[in-house]
Formats: structure tokens, C-alpha cells, sequence
């Protein structure tokens, strides 16, 4: 058996990605130094990094009808993920906000007889990773450890739902220190003055 662990990050965007995006940007500074990750789960893209191993996905005619008929979502990247899981190797599986794969993943892990080699971490940008009353049970169940931008997100978490079988880690967005740093006591209480919020709270989003 191969001891080492295999990375497999599942993007719904292609990657390294074009635009602005929060985690697509913290994606793209890592991947672009020394990263972990294996392999790329992504719709198709004209760049590359090359110390990744990509499997393009793109939707079928009869995924689409699977989807819309039968509610079997996400096919495309099941298809993906079986060409590169082997049953002798263990392996993370990276999500980011795409709750809607989770659950597509865990049943297909399982039915392929491969879930206790697999280790689903989920990292959590945006709104809450589940919409119905009863939905939230089974995505805690589904994971193995859900990764949160700050401390109070992890607070609130504790405060809403009663039982959570994951495990929990913190990761903050990168900050590229070439363009911001922190600045003295004295420069913040000059710049609040020159700028007339002295007695004011200021909420900054980049």
C-alpha cells in the first residue's frame, strides 16, 4: 500500500481563476508557492499550474437529464473522481462553499467501497452550508472536518447546532503583505483624524 496521502481539490470555477474571488485568490497565491495539492477537479482552463495533475469535467446532454429528471447531481465530477481514487490509497477531498457536492461525493465514496480512505474537508466562504430544517444533520455527517474563516463563525456554529460530528479548523483569508500591513497606534489615530472617523467604527471590505 502507498502510505502517502493524495489531495484532491474539486472546484466549481476553473483554477488559477481570472476574476476576483476570495478563496479562488487564497487558492491561487498557494498553488502558485509550495502547495499539497495532487490533483484539480475543474471545468476546463486555457492556464495551468503545473505541479497539479487536472481532470477537466463538463457537463453531458444526459447529465443534464439525469439532473433535472432524477435530481443525480454533480456526475461529471463523480465521473473524475473515479478515474483518479484508487481502493489502495487514501486520500483528502477538498470542497469549497459548493455544499451541493458534498453529499454526491459521500454517497458515491461509499458506494464505491472507498469512504474510510477518504478524509472530506469542507472550507466554508459564504453562507451557511445547508437551506432545509432537516439538511444540516446529514452535511455535518457527510464531512470529516469543516474549515471556517474566523473564530466567531466557529462561535456561532456552537451556538446554532447541537451536534457537530466534524472536526473544526480556522483559516484565514491571505492577506498579500506587499500591499497591506498593519500600521503603529499613532499612524491609525492620525489617519482617522485626516480622514474624520475618530469617533467612528469602520468596517473595510477589499
Amino acid at each position: 500500500m502507498n502510505n502517502s496521502i493524495k489531495v484532491i481539490l474539486i472546484s466549481q470555477v476553473p483554477l488559477p481563476y481570472s476574476k476576483i474571488g476570495s478563496w479562488t485568490t487564497l487558492y491561487n497565491n498557494y498553488l502558485d508557492n509550495d502547495h499539497k495539492i495532487d490533483y484539480i477537479v475543474c471545468t476546463e482552463t486555457g492556464k495551468k499550474y503545473s505541479s497539479v495533475k487536472y481532470h477537466f469535467v463538463k457537463a453531458t446532454f444526459f447529465d443534464k437529464l439525469l439532473r433535472k429528471v432524477f435530481k443525480r447531481k454533480n456526475l461529471q465530477y463523480l465521473r473524475a473522481l473515479g478515474k483518479i481514487i484508487q481502493k489502495n490509497e487514501k486520500y483528502i477531498i477538498q470542497i469549497i462553499d459548493n455544499y451541493g457536492m458534498v453529499k454526491p461525493v459521500h454517497d458515491y465514496l461509499v458506494s464505491k467501497k472507498v469512504l474510510d480512505n477518504c478524509y472530506i474537508q469542507f472550507f466554508y466562504h459564504g453562507f451557511s452550508p445547508y437551506i432545509k430544517s432537516n439538511s444540516g444533520i446529514d452535511f455535518y455527517e457527510a464531512i470529516d472536518e469543516l474549515i471556517v474563516l474566523t473564530h466567531d463563525s466557529y462561535k456561532e456554529y456552537k451556538k446554532t447546532i447541537n451536534v457537530l460530528p466534524c472536526h473544526f479548523s480556522v483559516l484565514h483569508n491571505g492577506i498579500d503583505t506587499k500591499k497591506f500591513k498593519k500600521v503603529s497606534v499613532f499612524e491609525r489615530e492620525d489617519l482617522r483624524r485626516k480622514f474624520d472617523i475618530e469617533n467612528k467604527k469602520v468596517f473595510v471590505w477589499c
